[in-house]
Protein backbone atom coordinates (compact mmCIF):
# COMPACT_ATOMS: atom_id res chain seq x y z
CA UNK A 1 0.00 0.00 0.00
CA UNK A 2 2.70 2.10 0.65
CA UNK A 3 4.80 1.37 -2.33
CA UNK A 4 0.98 2.12 -4.73
CA UNK A 5 1.09 5.77 -2.65
CA UNK A 6 4.81 6.69 -3.14
CA UNK A 7 5.44 5.35 -6.66
CA UNK A 8 2.11 7.13 -7.80
CA UNK A 9 1.01 11.28 -7.85
CA UNK A 10 0.73 13.31 -5.27
CA UNK A 11 -2.08 12.83 -3.90
CA UNK A 12 -2.50 8.95 -5.32
CA UNK A 13 -5.44 6.71 -3.90
CA UNK A 14 -4.49 3.53 -2.88
CA UNK A 15 -7.44 0.83 -3.48
CA UNK A 16 -8.48 0.13 0.71
CA UNK A 17 -10.65 -2.60 -0.97
CA UNK A 18 -8.37 -4.49 -2.58
CA UNK A 19 -5.73 -3.98 -0.04
CA UNK A 20 -7.59 -4.85 2.55
CA UNK A 21 -8.92 -8.47 0.54
CA UNK A 22 -5.33 -9.25 -0.08
CA UNK A 23 -3.99 -8.58 3.74
CA UNK A 24 -6.52 -10.81 5.15
CA UNK A 25 -5.93 -13.68 2.57
CA UNK A 26 -2.50 -13.31 3.09
CA UNK A 27 -2.96 -13.51 6.84
CA UNK A 28 -5.25 -16.52 6.42
CA UNK A 29 -2.61 -17.93 4.52
CA UNK A 30 0.10 -17.33 7.29
CA UNK A 31 -2.49 -19.43 9.97
CA UNK A 32 -3.11 -22.36 7.61
CA UNK A 33 -0.20 -23.10 5.59
CA UNK A 34 2.46 -20.83 7.76
CA UNK A 35 3.23 -19.17 4.69
CA UNK A 36 2.00 -15.48 3.64
CA UNK A 37 2.61 -14.86 -0.17
CA UNK A 38 2.58 -16.48 -3.63
CA UNK A 39 4.59 -16.33 -6.00
CA UNK A 40 7.40 -13.53 -6.39
CA UNK A 41 5.54 -10.55 -6.50
CA UNK A 42 5.53 -7.08 -8.43
CA UNK A 43 7.76 -4.30 -8.13
CA UNK A 44 5.27 -1.79 -7.78
CA UNK A 45 2.55 -3.37 -5.92
CA UNK A 46 4.03 -6.46 -4.46
CA UNK A 47 1.20 -8.60 -5.77
CA UNK A 48 1.78 -11.24 -7.58
CA UNK A 49 -0.11 -12.90 -10.56
CA UNK A 50 -0.65 -15.40 -8.26
CA UNK A 51 -1.90 -13.72 -5.89
CA UNK A 52 -4.55 -11.80 -7.90
CA UNK A 53 -5.68 -14.98 -9.25
CA UNK A 54 -6.22 -16.18 -5.39
CA UNK A 55 -8.18 -13.77 -3.73
CA UNK A 56 -10.13 -13.04 -6.99
CA UNK A 57 -10.94 -16.51 -6.64
CA UNK A 58 -12.21 -16.30 -3.35
CA UNK A 59 -14.42 -13.38 -3.67
CA UNK A 60 -15.78 -14.70 -6.72
CA UNK A 61 -17.09 -17.72 -4.74
CA UNK A 62 -18.25 -15.35 -2.14
CA UNK A 63 -20.40 -13.53 -4.45
CA UNK A 64 -21.66 -16.17 -6.38
CA UNK A 65 -22.39 -19.14 -3.77
CA UNK A 66 -24.96 -17.03 -1.44
CA UNK A 67 -26.74 -15.53 -4.52
CA UNK A 68 -30.45 -15.70 -5.88
CA UNK A 69 -30.47 -18.73 -7.54
CA UNK A 70 -33.89 -19.46 -9.53
CA UNK A 71 -33.08 -23.48 -8.95
CA UNK A 72 -33.46 -22.61 -5.01
CA UNK A 73 -37.08 -22.04 -5.66
CA UNK A 74 -38.45 -24.19 -8.90
CA UNK A 75 -35.98 -27.56 -8.29
CA UNK A 76 -36.50 -28.63 -12.01
CA UNK A 77 -33.92 -26.08 -12.97
CA UNK A 78 -30.99 -27.54 -10.95
CA UNK A 79 -28.34 -28.73 -13.10
CA UNK A 80 -28.66 -25.90 -15.76
CA UNK A 81 -26.87 -23.70 -13.94
CA UNK A 82 -29.26 -20.52 -15.45
CA UNK A 83 -27.55 -17.34 -13.63
CA UNK A 84 -24.13 -19.48 -14.33
CA UNK A 85 -23.26 -19.48 -10.69
CA UNK A 86 -22.39 -22.90 -10.52
CA UNK A 87 -20.11 -22.37 -13.44
CA UNK A 88 -18.22 -19.54 -11.70
CA UNK A 89 -18.17 -21.20 -8.21
CA UNK A 90 -16.52 -24.08 -9.72
CA UNK A 91 -13.74 -22.59 -11.73
CA UNK A 92 -12.90 -20.27 -8.90
CA UNK A 93 -13.00 -23.15 -6.77
CA UNK A 94 -10.67 -25.60 -8.94
CA UNK A 95 -8.20 -22.16 -8.83
CA UNK A 96 -8.05 -22.24 -5.17
CA UNK A 97 -7.39 -26.05 -5.32
CA UNK A 98 -4.32 -25.60 -7.56
CA UNK A 99 -2.85 -23.17 -4.86
CA UNK A 100 -4.25 -25.34 -1.95
CA UNK A 101 -3.48 -28.92 -2.95
CA UNK A 102 -0.08 -28.94 -3.43
CA UNK A 103 0.98 -27.45 -0.49
CA UNK A 104 -2.30 -29.72 1.54
CA UNK A 105 -0.59 -32.74 0.16
CA UNK A 106 3.53 -32.02 0.41
CA UNK A 107 2.04 -31.57 4.20
CA UNK A 108 0.47 -34.44 4.55
CA UNK A 109 3.45 -36.53 3.22
CA UNK A 110 5.61 -34.39 5.59
CA UNK A 111 3.62 -36.19 8.49
CA UNK A 112 3.51 -39.84 6.74
CA UNK A 113 7.20 -39.93 6.28
CA UNK A 114 8.11 -39.17 9.84
CA UNK A 115 9.59 -35.23 8.83
CA UNK A 116 7.20 -33.05 11.26
CA UNK A 117 6.42 -33.80 14.74
CA UNK A 118 5.01 -30.48 15.72
CA UNK A 119 2.08 -28.53 14.93
CA UNK A 120 3.08 -25.13 13.25
CA UNK A 121 0.11 -24.34 11.75
CA UNK A 122 -3.70 -24.53 11.40
CA UNK A 123 -3.37 -27.21 8.20
CA UNK A 124 -0.53 -29.38 10.63
CA UNK A 125 -3.81 -29.99 13.20
CA UNK A 126 -5.34 -31.07 10.51
CA UNK A 127 -3.57 -33.73 9.32
CA UNK A 128 -2.09 -34.42 13.10
CA UNK A 129 -6.08 -35.40 14.28
CA UNK A 130 -6.24 -39.08 15.24
CA UNK A 131 -8.69 -40.80 16.57
CA UNK A 132 -7.78 -43.31 19.57
CA UNK A 133 -6.66 -46.08 17.00
CA UNK A 134 -3.63 -43.67 15.83
CA UNK A 135 -5.92 -43.32 12.57
CA UNK A 136 -6.19 -39.92 11.01
CA UNK A 137 -9.47 -38.58 12.21
CA UNK A 138 -9.69 -36.34 8.62
CA UNK A 139 -9.20 -37.65 5.07
CA UNK A 140 -6.78 -36.01 2.22
CA UNK A 141 -10.24 -34.70 0.74
CA UNK A 142 -11.96 -33.64 4.28
CA UNK A 143 -8.49 -31.65 5.16
CA UNK A 144 -8.97 -29.90 1.21
CA UNK A 145 -12.68 -29.11 1.62
CA UNK A 146 -12.02 -27.48 5.10
CA UNK A 147 -8.66 -25.53 3.88
CA UNK A 148 -11.35 -23.96 0.86
CA UNK A 149 -14.04 -23.57 3.57
CA UNK A 150 -12.29 -21.59 5.70
CA UNK A 151 -10.16 -19.65 3.24
CA UNK A 152 -13.55 -18.56 1.71
CA UNK A 153 -15.27 -17.70 5.36
CA UNK A 154 -12.67 -16.32 6.77
CA UNK A 155 -11.14 -13.28 4.15
CA UNK A 156 -15.02 -11.77 3.77
CA UNK A 157 -15.92 -10.25 6.71
CA UNK A 158 -12.72 -9.01 8.10
CA UNK A 159 -11.93 -6.68 5.02
CA UNK A 160 -15.69 -5.78 4.64
CA UNK A 161 -15.21 -4.29 8.09
CA UNK A 162 -12.18 -2.78 8.03
CA UNK A 163 -13.17 -0.95 5.28
CA UNK A 164 -16.48 0.18 6.85
CA UNK A 165 -13.86 1.45 10.10
CA UNK A 166 -11.95 3.28 7.66
CA UNK A 167 -15.38 5.23 6.29
CA UNK A 168 -16.05 5.80 9.48
CA UNK A 169 -13.16 7.42 9.90
CA UNK A 170 -13.56 9.56 7.21
CA UNK A 171 -17.46 10.74 7.97
CA UNK A 172 -15.92 11.46 11.87
CA UNK A 173 -12.73 13.54 11.79
CA UNK A 174 -11.90 13.58 15.46
CA UNK A 175 -11.37 9.65 14.88
CA UNK A 176 -9.65 9.99 12.18
CA UNK A 177 -7.00 12.09 13.53
CA UNK A 178 -7.16 10.59 17.25
CA UNK A 179 -6.16 7.35 15.01
CA UNK A 180 -3.60 8.60 12.92
CA UNK A 181 -1.89 9.86 16.11
CA UNK A 182 -2.15 5.88 17.41
CA UNK A 183 -0.57 5.25 14.63
CA UNK A 184 2.56 8.03 14.15
CA UNK A 185 2.93 7.23 18.00
CA UNK A 186 3.11 3.27 18.01
CA UNK A 187 4.64 2.61 14.34
CA UNK A 188 6.80 6.00 14.23
CA UNK A 189 5.99 8.23 11.36
CA UNK A 190 8.85 6.83 8.72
Amino acid sequence: MLNQWKNGDEGSLVDLRLVAQHYYCNEMRKLIFNRRYLGEGKADVGLSFEEEEYVDAIFACVTNLYSFCISNYLPFFRGLDLEGHEKIVEDSTSVLEKYNNPIIDDKIQQWRDGKKHEPQDLLDVFVSLTDDDDSPLLSTGEIKAQVNEITIAAVDNPSNALEWAFAEMLNNRKMLKMAKEELDNVVVKD
